[in-house]
């Protein structure tokens, strides 16, 4: 009727199917995450002009430059 070794491959085989399930499922779950990703725009990061300082020559933002500690620093450039 039901020998050990029909037992064994029984389990053996429910324990492949079983794990390909899993692993197909984690690689669909990865590929929609990868998907969303390509979806998303890119990051902004904000850049600024920058421009040389007259007096120095540090690199300060174009707009909204604030004064520095010297004295003989300009207010816009």
């Amino acid at each position: 009727m039901f020998s050990f070794w029909k037992l064994l491959l029984l389990a053996l085989v429910v324990a492949g199917v079983w794990a390909g399930i899993t692993i197909y499922k984690r690689n669909q779950r990865q590929r929609e995450i990868n998907e969303a990703r390509a979806k998303q725009p890119p990051p902004n990061l904000g850049h600024i002009k920058a421009v040389a300082c007259r007096v120095c020559g540090t690199y300060i933002p174009e707009r909204g430059a604030q004064r520095c500690e010297r004295a003989d620093c300009p207010v816009a450039v």
